[in-house]
Order: structure tokens, then C-alpha cells, then sequence
């Protein structure tokens, strides 16, 4: 199963607080955070968090992704939408964390797949 960047891009701001209940994504909006989801994903990738098979205009994100890379998302844009420094710091822990589940899910799946035996 996956979801779609426009649902990604929706948590995102709904974590951000800037959209109201059954309120739309604003154009503007959504190309604000596309921007900014394009250079997160490449510097969660240059870190070595997350490694998405297919590209980033795929428009698909494995469902397992889409609470913590929106934490990580709305924490990146959180300047961008001029929230206050506690709201700020408070999502960048949360984001902090979401990384932090990233890495263990994929250390998860790395751990189950079979080690390849060495001889000598």
C-alpha cells in the first residue's frame, strides 16, 4: 500500500496547524510544501534515514512513512508558516523522534532479511 504527496502534503500542514477542519490545500500552499518536501527527502536520503525505491515526483510513499515524514515535513516548513520559537522547537523533538522511527523501521527490515554467510 502507499499514499500520494498531496495526502503527505495535507498532514504535513494539518500538523502545522494551518489548515482548518475539511478546509482544502491552497495552490500556494501545496507548492510551498512540495518545494520543501523535494530537499527533505534528498537530505533524509543523503543521511542515510530513508530510501525511496521509486522517484520523488512518483507521487507514492510507502504507508508506513506518511505520520512520521509529515512530522518531519510540517517541522522543516514550520519557519516558512512564521510559527513561534516553543511551536518551532516542539516540532523539531517531534521530527527528531520520527527520524528516529524511520531508522528503526528500516534497521527492522534489514535485520529480518537473511545474513549471507562468509567462508574462509
Amino acid at each position: 500500500m502507499s499514499f500520494s504527496k498531496a495526502t503527505l502534503i495535507e498532514q504535513a500542514l494539518n500538523n502545522l496547524g494551518v489548515l482548518g477542519a475539511g478546509q482544502p490545500v491552497e495552490a500556494e500552499d501545496y507548492a510551498k510544501l512540495d518545494r520543501i518536501l523535494k530537499s527533505t527527502v534528498a537530505v533524509l536520503a543523503a543521511q542515510k534515514i530513508i530510501y525511496l525505491e521509486a522517484e520523488y515526483d512518483a507521487d507514492e510513499f510507502p504507508d508506513e512513512l506518511l505520520l512520521p515524514l509529515a512530522q518531519i515535513l510540517a517541522s522543516n516548513a514550520a519557519s516558512a508558516y512564521q510559527l513561534g520559537g516553543s511551536d518551532v522547537m516542539a516540532a523539531r523533538q517531534i521530527a527528531l523522534e520520527a527520524e528516529f522511527n524511520i531508522r528503526a523501521m528500516s534497521e527492522t527490515e534489514r535485520g529480518s532479511q537473511p545474513t549471507p554467510a562468509l567462508y574462509f
